[in-house]
């Protein structure tokens, strides 16, 4: 069996007109599940959806001074050295936002501990 990998990704800036954030993120997780078992994936093909995973991240920019502070705290101590930035550059710069702000985010919290 043959196998393929698939990444979409879709960026929209919404007006909410009093609309709450959560009941918006809701509609939105609920609208993709729905559209996938429609066949937004495979449409009506012989193709099937073996796993896939929806992440929807509101504001995901208000994040940048809370990762910035982590990353340059990992430089400082010296867990982010020059010779494995090039490598993580390299996969974050790969990464969806939803993965690197939750890998980061992690991160974070482990060193809390």
């Amino acid at each position: 069996m043959t196998t393929t990998n698939i990444t979409i990704e879709v960026s929209a800036t919404i007006e909410l007109n009093g609309y709450p954030k959560d009941a918006l993120l809701r509609h939105l997780r609920l609208s993709m599940d729905r559209a996938i078992g429609d066949g937004l994936l495979t449409g009506h093909s012989e193709a099937e959806a073996e796993q896939y995973h929806v992440d929807i991240t509101m504001n995901r920019h208000d994040l940048e001074d809370e990762i910035t502070r982590y990353l340059a705290g990992q430089i400082e101590d010296g867990k982010l050295d020059a010779e494995g930035m090039a490598r993580r550059l390299t996969r974050y710069g790969l990464m969806l936002p939803s993965d690197f702000t939750a890998e980061n985010h992690e991160r974070a919290e482990q060193t809390d501990d």
